[in-house]
C-alpha cells in the first residue's frame, strides 16, 4: 500500500512519464522481479529497470515543476 504522500508522487512522476501509475508500478515491478531471479538475464533486468529508473529522473527533472502544478499540492504532505 502507499501513503497519500507516495501516490501523489508516483502520479507526478506517472504525468512526467505520460504513463499512468500502474503502468510506472508494473514498469518497475516486471524488471524487479527479473532481476531477482536467479538467472543470466538477471543482469540485463538489472540494467533495463536501471535505465528505467534514469529516465524517470530526467522526465521529473524537465517536466517535475508543471507536474507538481497540474497534478496537485504538497500543502498536505
Amino acid at each position: 500500500m502507499l501513503s497519500d504522500g507516495e501516490k501523489l508522487s508516483l502520479d507526478r512522476l506517472a504525468f512526467c512519464m505520460h504513463i499512468t501509475r500502474s503502468g510506472i508500478l508494473a514498469n518497475i515491478v516486471a524488471e524487479f522481479v527479473a532481476a531477482a531471479e536467479n538467472s543470466k538475464q538477471n543482469h540485463e533486468a538489472q540494467k533495463r529497470l536501471l535505465t528505467y529508473l534514469s529516465a524517470c529522473r530526467a522526465a521529473g527533472k524537465q517536466r517535475g515543476a508543471f507536474a507538481a502544478k497540474f497534478v496537485g499540492s504538497t500543502s498536505k504532505e
